[in-house]
C-alpha cells in the first residue's frame, strides 16, 4: 500500500510494508482496550507501540522524510524502547524490597549506558550496536523472568495460555532470540551473499517474526478485555 505525501514541494511515495499492518493493528487495539490493559499493568504498551509505528514508518521511508539513512531513527528508538520496556516489565514483575531496588538501579544504568554510548561513543550516525545488544538482552531476560514467575505462581483462575502475560512474553522472547541469532550470523550471510530473490535473508525472516510478535500482542490485548469482563461478572 502506498500513500502520497508532500515533501520539499515534491511528491514522495511512503511505502507501508505488509508487517506494518500488524504493528498498526496492535497500536489500535492498545488504544481501544487501554482501560483493560491498565488493569493488567501493561498500559505502557500504548507508548511503546506508538514509538514502534513512528520509528518503522520513518525508517522504511527515509527518502520521503529527507533522511540520509535510518540509523539515527533506530538509535533514538533503542533508547526510548529500552526505557519503556523496562517500565512495562517493572509493572508486570511487581518486585518488592531489595529486588525492586536492584531492578530500578539496573534499569537506570542500562538506559544511561545506551544514551552515553549514542552521544559520546558510537554517535548518532552509525548504528548503535552496543545499545541494540542491551535492548535485545533486556527483551530476552525479562520475558524469561515473567514466564518463570507464571509457571511457579500458577493462577487457578486464569489458564496459562489465557494469560495475556504469557503471549506478550512468548512473542517478545521468540522475536528477540531470532533477531539475536540472525544478527550474529549477519557477517557470515553477507560474506556468503546468502539472498532470496536478491533480498538479504534478514529482511525476509525478521518481518515474519515481527508479524508473529505483534500478532501475539494483539491477542494478549484481546485477552485483557475478555478476562476483565469475565472477572467482573464472577
Amino acid at each position: 500500500m502506498c500513500l502520497i505525501t508532500e515533501h520539499s514541494n515534491l511528491k514522495s511515495i511512503v511505502v507501508l510494508s505488509w508487517y506494518h499492518f500488524f504493528e498498526l493493528t496492535a497500536f489500535a487495539l492498545s488504544l481501544i482496550f487501554l482501560s483493560d490493559l491498565k488493569k493488567f499493568k501493561i498500559g505502557g504498551y500504548v507508548a511503546y507501540l506508538l514509538l514502534v509505528c513512528v520509528t518503522e514508518l520513518t525508517a522504511s521511508n527515509i527518502e520521503a522524510f529527507g533522511l540520509y539513512n535510518n540509523h539515527f531513527v533506530y538509535n533514538i528508538y533503542i533508547v526510548f524502547a529500552t526505557a519503556i520496556s523496562l517500565y512495562i516489565y517493572y509493572q508486570i514483575l511487581d518486585y518488592k524490597g531489595k529486588k525492586k531496588m536492584a531492578y530500578l538501579v539496573l534499569s537506570i544504568l542500562a538506559v544511561l549506558y545506551i544514551t552515553i554510548n549514542m552521544f559520546f561513543v558510537q554517535g548518532f550516525i552509525d548504528y548503535d550496536t552496543y545499545g541494540n545488544t542491551v535492548n535485545t538482552s533486556v527483551s530476552i531476560i525479562l520475558p524469561v523472568l515473567v514466564l518463570v514467575k507464571l509457571f511457579i505462581n500458577d493462577d487457578i483462575k486464569i489458564k496459562l495460555t489465557d494469560n495475556p502475560y504469557f503471549w506478550i512474553c512468548t512473542g517478545t522472547l521468540i522475536f528477540n532470540l531470532c533477531d539475536l541469532l540472525i544478527l550474529g550470523l549477519q557477517q557470515f550471510i553477507q560474506v556468503k551473499k546468502i539472498t532470496v530473490g536478491g533480498v538479504m535473508l534478514y529482511n525476509i525472516i525478521m518481518p515474519i517474526f515481527a508479524a508473529f510478535l505483534y500478532g501475539c500482542l494483539c491477542y494478549s490485548f484481546i485477552l485483557c478485555r475478555k478476562l476483565t469482563t469475565r472477572l467482573s461478572l464472577s
